[in-house]
């Protein structure tokens, strides 16, 4: 009975880090975002336009999926961005039903505005952090990842 106990400790405290760090996380980048660009994008929108830096042309299904987010929340802000001229939305080219998402010129220059802070964030962040402890936690929560990935057939 005490090893179960231990047990879901361990499984409790393993989702409390998790969660509360990313939710952190998440209230940071609010706050940096309403600060910086008053009125501008929320972090969400910011972090599809980051996604999109770095790999142009996704799916909105991989999108959602990235982000956590359910479709059509990820349409509403699709359309947003859209509007607003940062990304724009192309058929693609082996299933016309299929649309692709890519970040404009606009979209491009927002990611450039907003990634000095987003470094000065992450910095942050890391303080106190030694490059040996942060290799370590990046190591073992791909880890983590990859056995979601497989136990769960999760296609990003």
């Amino acid at each position: 009975m005490k090893q179960i106990d231990q047990k879901n400790q361990l499984d409790a405290s393993l989702s409390y880090a998790l969660n509360v760090t990313a939710n952190y996380y998440r209230v940071a980048a609010m706050k940096l975002v309403k600060e910086k660009f008053p009125n501008s994008l929320t972090p969400e929108q910011l972090g599809i336009l980051l996604i999109l830096a770095k790999k142009d042309g996704l799916y909105q299904k991989q999108i959602a999926d990235f982000l956590s987010k359910d479709r059509p929340n990820i349409t509403r802000m699709l359309n947003i961005l859209e509007e607003k001229g940062y990304v724009e939305r192309r058929n693609d080219k082996t299933n016309k039903r299929i649309l692709r998402v890519f970040i404009t010129k606009k979209g491009l220059e927002m990611v450039e505005k907003i990634t000095p802070f987003k470094d000065k964030m992450n910095e942050i962040a890391l303080k106190n952090i030694s490059q040996k402890e942060l290799d370590a936690l990046c190591k073992t929560l791909s880890k983590v990842r990859m056995n979601l990935l497989e136990a769960f057939d999760i296609q990003l």
